[in-house]
């Protein structure tokens, strides 16, 4: 099923070899009508904010990590769905229930990830194997 966002990008890609973000948008302030200009937040101060946030959820993700460099917080689908919030990964793992979500979680990241790269035939072992594990995790998200 193809969108009216995804017809606006590749009419604004068609004959480029690449093209940009800077691009993109351009074309949507040009075109105030169109799905594209819908899709953005045109209003500075609500942009600014969703900014900001995306901001502290980077530092949060470089900089609440332990020696090795790994993460100590994990953000689950069911906060997401609830305001949002981190809870300390090492409490997530020793809650068989919580466990089970994150491993939901981790799972559904990875069937998002296949789709991006599925077309790769030297992924295709490993795809699989994450698209057996999917069935076996009742929190597929």
């Amino acid at each position: 099923m193809t969108t009216e966002i995804q017809q606006e990008l590749e009419k604004l890609q068609s004959g480029q070899l690449r093209f940009t973000c800077e691009q993109v948008i351009e074309w949507a302030r040009k075109h105030p009508k169109s799905a594209l200009h819908a899709a953005f937040e045109w209003d500075d101060v609500k942009g600014a904010e969703k900014w900001r946030m995306s901001q502290a959820r980077r530092l949060i993700a470089i900089h609440i990590t332990n020696a090795v460099g790994t993460r100590r917080v994990v953000s689950l689908s069911i906060d997401r769905y609830n305001g949002g919030g981190y809870r300390d990964t090492n409490t997530v793992l020793n809650d068989h229930d919580l466990r089970e979500i994150m491993v939901g979680d981790a799972i559904a990241d990875f069937l998002r990830l296949a789709k991006r790269w599925e077309h790769l035939p030297e992924l295709t072992p490993i795809i699989a194997e994450i698209r057996e594990l999917a069935p076996a995790v009742e929190n597929v998200a």
